[in-house]
């Protein structure tokens, strides 16, 4: 009977290790890796991404093998838990005594191990196709009528795959982390494609919750694929779903010069009734930075509507030296937002106008601009003001790295005006000049010895951005 048993146990076994051979021979392979162990080398999430230039190698020799395997993918609608082993900090029991053994125990169950069980859902293996498809670009056009349909799918708005507790990995809402919301590096994005903003994500503790749709994922593995995507992306943009039209003017956005085909219809939906959409638009044209001679007029004639000014203001900067002829209508813009910042508040669009003037001309944002920012940073006319505005227009001056002469001096001056999340930016905007924010190092020096430990802190980050050898001087 005993025999029996080992006879049936390793049958069952060898059946076990057959199908489950069978089931990873059955994927595409490169170098006799199937493709979900290269598709492991990106990580387990958004909030665990990690560029795999090897794995995007193999994808592109894969080529349109792969395709039928990230379909799958795509369409996967079931979430999936393992088993892992991780570092679970307890604190809630300390031994008492002085011994040895009870010093251990103590450290034992506060810094123990633990198996736990993560559930993952199937919007991970969404996100990984996403990868692929960035990876493999032209080389995955065979997956395009696939894809159309599944952007075009109505119920896939409310699938199942994006339900699910995500995996407990820390995670920082950090662009050059969230490749599946196109992230702000061009490292990660197809044609050196620009920032896109985070807007799919719902940030609960420390655990990321994604509720993108299915059919805006497929929308933007178009994006990827490049220029064979840009016909069917272009009827969307006429299609009677708002949400369709939104999310094919981003992944146009997303496909960069590829997408100027799409330049005059993306014009037209500046003016559409979804403000979505035209903001959408707005920043597409930006991105796809072509025909300046016809989207800077279509641009500037946008201003006056609230949803979508903004949004064309920071596509003017897009373009740089080539808008120039919109100077005047973002002068005027300016001046009546800098008249009303009092009123305004929080609503005033200050920063990015002056930010995208400084793109186009510096030397009109230091003649027009910087004197009436550093003139109301250092004469503020309410208690609101020198809180919420005077961190924007710090904020806003902190960028202009192209401008040290006259912004360090104002930088400076706030570390020793200002307190709390005001002065920790500008710490951090200092910073950002590098070399060229020399002259601020005998001040950061004074902060570095404070007894405030924040302070410090701050003062020795920045110093060390500033000059790394700073402190073999001193």
């Amino acid at each position: 009977m005993k025999k029996f048993r080992r006879v049936f146990l390793l049958v069952l076994a060898l059946a076990l290790a057959v199908i489950v051979s069978s089931v990873k021979w059955s994927e595409p392979r490169y170098h006799l890796r199937p493709i979900s162990s290269w598709l492991a080398k990106y990580g387990d999430g958004p909030g665990n991404y990690h560029p795999a230039p090897e794995a995007d190698f193999a994808l592109r020799q894969m080529g349109s093998n792969a395709v039928p395997y990230l379909l799958k993918l795509l369409h996967s609608t079931n979430s999936y838990s393992y088993h892992t082993f991780v570092w679970k900090p307890d604190m809630t029991f300390s031994p008492g005594g002085s011994g040895g053994w009870n010093r251990l125990s103590a450290w034992w169950m506060k810094t123990r191990y633990r198996f736990q069980w993560v559930t993952v859902p199937a919007s991970w293996d969404h996100w990984k196709a996403y990868l692929a498809f960035q990876a493999m670009g032209p080389a995955g056009s065979s997956a395009i009528p696939d894809l159309v349909k599944l952007a075009h799918d109505p119920d896939a708005n409310s699938s199942p795959s994006n339900t699910g507790e995500a995996p407990p990995i820390s995670f920082w809402k950090n662009e050059e982390n969230i490749p599946l919301f196109a992230a702000a590096s061009s490292t990660y994005l197809p044609h050196g494609a620009p920032v896109i903003p985070v807007s799919g994500l719902l940030i609960m503790g420390s655990v990321p919750q994604p509720f993108l749709s299915d059919s805006e994922i497929a929308a933007w593995s178009l994006a990827a694929i490049g220029a064979d995507s840009v016909p069917p992306l272009m009827e969307m943009l006429t299609d009677i779903n708002p949400r369709l039209r939104c999310r094919a003017a981003m992944a146009l956005g997303m496909m960069g010069k590829p997408a100027e085909p799409a330049v005059p219809a993306l014009a037209e939906l500046l003016h559409d009734p979804d403000r979505n959409t035209g903001r959408e638009a707005a920043d597409a044209l930006g991105w796809i930075g072509q025909q300046p001679d016809f989207v800077i007029p279509a641009l500037i004639n946008a201003f006056g509507d609230k949803d979508v000014e903004s949004a064309a203001i920071g596509s003017l900067g897009a373009f740089g030296e080539r808008a120039t002829n919109a100077i005047p209508a973002l002068l005027a813009v300016f001046q009546s937002e800098y008249n009303s910042l009092d009123q305004t508040r929080g609503q005033c669009r200050i920063g990015e106008i002056a930010l995208a003037l400084n793109k186009i001309s510096s030397d009109t944002t230091r003649k027009e601009v910087m004197p009436l920012l550093i003139y109301r940073i250092r004469n503020p006319k309410s208690p609101w003001n020198q809180s919420m505005t005077l961190n924007t227009l710090l904020n806003t001056l902190g960028q202009m790295t192209n401008q040290p002469d006259l912004v360090i001096p104002v930088l400076l001056e706030a570390l020793d005006s200002t307190t709390g999340y005001t002065r920790i930016s500008t710490f951090y905007r200092l910073g950002d000049f590098g070399p060229a924010a020399t002259s601020a190092i005998p001040k950061l020096i004074s902060f570095s010895t404070n007894q405030d430990t924040n302070l410090c802190r701050l003062a020795t980050n920045t110093l060390d951005k500033i000059d790394p050898a700073w402190r073999t001087g001193h």
